[in-house]
């Protein structure tokens, strides 16, 4: 199903059918190794899996483009560092003793 608007080329709609029927083959295979080990405990997480599944893959895609596009722009926000203690509270804090008593 084609429409002028949409023109996909056909390598893409079969990339895309081969990556369901790989995921398909996924699922069934987990859910038949559930069935013939009688774990029928699992196959309730397992249908939640598979089916958040989906979501979790487009929002790291979404967040891989943003951070790649942040840093082909540049807009990569910098370091902060904040100062440390110094002094008689440093000492207070810390105690006079070096780190692990050698020194």
């Amino acid at each position: 199903v084609e429409t002028d608007d949409l023109k996909v080329p056909s390598c893409i709609r079969h990339l895309q059918f081969a990556s369901f029927c790989g995921y398909m083959v996924f699922i069934i295979y987990s859910a038949s190794y559930a069935l013939f080990h009688r774990h029928l405990a699992v196959l309730p997480g397992l249908l939640l899996y598979f089916m958040i599944m989906p979501f979790y893959v487009v929002f790291n895609s979404c967040m891989l483009t943003v951070s790649l596009f942040r840093i082909a722009t540049g807009n990569t926000g910098g370091w902060v560092v904040t100062s440390r203690a110094t002094g008689v509270a440093a000492s207070a804090l810390f105690g006079e003793e070096p780190l692990l008593g050698i020194g």
